[in-house]
């Protein structure tokens, strides 16, 4: 057991160290090599966060699992430990602290907050529709956008999208006893080689799935080097 366990943390090592080759000559484009390879947003988890839908042959949308809910839901309901002092009955002798109450309160609040945060940030839509033109994020789709043209990194034109890209990250979570772990981006990149995150998660399994039939639906390349590792 301990030789396999000593094994895998040498492949990861050696994986983590293990020279990048070159985009140009793996994907025979140009552009590959115009093209940051690095994070386009740093941080992410060690879960699946997202899963694709594919509505209908116009529209692709990247739902929440129930999986990444459930996390958030978890901080809602854990923000409800940090109030209990205020309803735990009490000897007519004992006192709590008034700096207890301002504790439990600001606990409170900061797992409320964080959890309501993930469940909005989990729960907005996320949609490439063929009948409007556009990628985007949000609930609010580009006909109803007014003053112009959108902004370029919640709306995308599906022309301007040259290829996809999928790479990973190495995430520290901090703390003693934490883990650390991989996220995997997945990436638009538009023909004036900037690129747009569309979802960051763990699971790259699932996520280079998603990618192959995002890539078939936009009819554009999918690059990633690390299946190519």
């Amino acid at each position: 057991m301990f030789k396999a366990l000593l094994k895998k943390i040498q492949d990861r090592i050696a994986a983590a160290n293990a020279p990048m080759p070159d985009p140009v000559e793996l994907f025979g484009d140009p552009v590959a090599g115009e093209v940051v390879w690095g994070p386009c947003r740093s941080g992410g988890t060690n879960f699946r966060t997202r899963k694709l839908v594919q509505v209908d042959a116009n529209r692709i949308t990247f739902n929440p699992t129930l999986g990444a809910r459930v996390f958030a839901l978890i901080f809602m309901l854990g923000s409800l430990m940090w109030f209990m002092p205020f309803f735990l009955p009490m000897d007519s002798g004992d006192e709590f602290p008034l700096v207890g109450y301002v504790a439990c309160t600001l606990g409170g609040l900061a797992f409320l907050g964080a959890g309501i945060w993930m469940w909005i940030r989990f729960n907005k839509p996320i949609t490439f529709d063929k009948r409007a033109g556009y990628y985007w994020r949000g609930r609010q789709s580009p006909d109803l956008v007014f003053g112009g043209r959108p902004d370029s990194q919640k709306y995308v034109p599906l022309d301007e999208i040259y290829s996809l890209q999928i790479i990973r990250e190495y995430c520290r979570s901090g703390g003693k006893n934490s883990r650390n772990y991989y996220s995997y981006e997945l990436n638009l990149v538009l023909r004036d080689r900037s690129r747009v995150n569309v979802i960051d998660h763990g699971k790259y399994t699932a996520l280079r799935r998603d990618a192959e039939t995002l890539a078939d639906y936009l009819d554009v390349p999918l690059w990633d080097l690390i299946g190519q590792a």
